[in-house]
């Protein structure tokens, strides 16, 4: 699924969007499946870390919060301090 999801939005979305791109489809088939196995491996070692799905929040909420407030998404950027 990571694979295929990878292949559409590098591949596809790219050349129907006009977003400049390499080209490079032999490194997108290497790279893409390599880079989908390496996220959910990390997922499962996520995974096997914690006993419930409560447990896996608290772990990740110390690590997801400062980057909402540094993406400007909690307030409007002409809000944000400096």
């Amino acid at each position: 699924i990571g694979t295929l999801a990878g292949g559409l939005y590098f591949g596809l979305v790219f050349w129907v969007q006009d977003i400049p791109h390499g080209g490079n489809l032999a490194a997108l088939a290497l790279v893409v499946p390599l880079f989908a196995a390496t996220v959910s491996a990390l997922g499962m070692l996520a995974g096997s870390l914690v006993r419930s799905g409560d447990d896996a929040l608290k772990l990740l909420i110390p690590t997801s919060i400062p980057f909402v407030f540094l993406s400007g998404f909690a307030w409007p950027l002409v809000a944000m301090p400096w």
